[in-house]
């Protein structure tokens, strides 16, 4: 969603733990920098956790460029 992400680590995060992470949208010429607050972790197989992150208020201009991935996304065949 443009409010979160879902994803894989070998990182043991917990919930609450905040970070800045780079994200690949096809929309951007670059990756950009967004703040994101573990909202939920869910052990996995070998060592490898699930987590769930939203991004915090940051700059407008990539949460415009996050907005129009996922709309983009989502307007795809079946969803994406």
């Amino acid at each position: 969603s443009s409010g979160g992400a879902r994803f894989l680590s070998e990182y043991r995060f917990v919930v609450g733990d905040a970070f800045e992470m780079q994200l690949l949208l096809p929309v951007a010429a670059q990756p950009i920098w967004v703040r994101a607050r573990v909202a939920w972790v869910k052990p996995g197989a070998m060592k490898i956790v699930e987590l769930g992150v939203t991004f915090e208020a940051g700059d407008a201009a990539n949460q415009r460029l996050i907005d129009e991935a996922v709309a983009r996304k989502l307007s795809g065949p079946r969803g994406g």
